[in-house]
């Protein structure tokens, strides 16, 4: 019996999945988003589908009609997803296969569609820089547009950011390694609070976008700044074109979160 996976059909998905580590691969096929291997697997338990088979590679499927409803239980679990449509209208004559391309990746901080989103609350996605003596924060909702980047140069303990990120209550942190290592150790996280993990990144660049007013105050406040920046990067790779018309106001915490009122806080996990 030949090996699903030495068909040209499965040697596209396996290249495509290799490109988009840690995200579950909505491979379209027909009227169907299906998941083979081990991604079938989580997704069938996770949601209580049909586990089912192809030359022994266990798979699954999800008509795409009724894919929101799914996406938005997946969200919920903390998972990212990428979408893989048929971009081609023929088959490659030598292949037969159609060209299959991710056209967006969805995660639990960068959704949009208000039938993945609950109505009572914002849905933001924080990007976190901590440094000896204090952090910088940006926060983005891009589901309203609502963008604003703070700091705080001498909360060393993290006091002020652990209730800043209480107040919050995002649906997705955004990281180094380092940073997400520290807020690991320091500040009582959700366990299923999904944690993304960037590349290390310093603020150092105080180089501020042209379309961002205050241009000189955003110089001053270099953490806020790159944090700001980092996530326009990130959602450059999400929801490409929507980096475009984000344009973050600067925020003083005290302001925005009133912590001085807050004697504690609780997550709303």
């Amino acid at each position: 019996m030949q090996n699903s996976y030495d068909t040209p059909l499965m040697k596209q998905y396996a290249e495509i999945k290799s490109k988009h580590p840690g995200i579950i691969l909505f491979f379209r096929l027909g009227d169907f988003y299906e998941m083979f291997d081990e991604q079938a697997r989580e997704v069938s338990a996770l949601l209580s589908l049909t586990l089912t088979q192809r030359h022994g590679v266990p798979m699954c499927g999800i008509p795409f009609h009724a894919a929101a409803t799914y996406i938005g239980r997946l969200l919920k679990a903390g998972k990212k997803i990428g979408i893989c449509e048929q971009v081609s209208t023929s088959a490659d004559a030598k292949s037969k296969l159609f060209e299959r391309k991710v056209i967006r990746v969805i995660t639990p901080g960068t959704v949009m569609e208000d039938n993945m989103l609950d109505a009572n609350q914002s849905n933001f996605l924080v990007c976190l820089q901590v440094e000896k003596d204090g952090w910088g924060l940006a926060c983005v909702d891009i589901s309203t547009g609502e963008f604003w980047a703070t700091q705080n140069a001498a909360d060393p303990h993290l006091t002020d950011l652990a209730g800043a990120l209480a107040a919050v209550n995002p649906a997705e942190i955004m990281a180094s390694a380092e940073t997400l290592q520290v807020l690991q150790n320091k500040i009582v996280i959700p366990s299923t609070l999904p944690l993304t993990e960037l590349a290390a990144f310093h603020a150092t660049d105080r180089t501020v976008p042209a379309a961002w007013p205050m241009q000189s105050a955003w110089q001053e406040k270099p953490l806020a700044l790159a944090c700001a920046k980092q996530i326009l990067q990130y959602v450059a790779t999400t929801e490409p074109g929507a980096e475009n018309t984000l344009i973050p106001s600067y925020r003083h915490l005290t302001d925005y979160l009133q912590l001085d009122e807050m004697p504690s806080v609780l997550w709303n996990w």
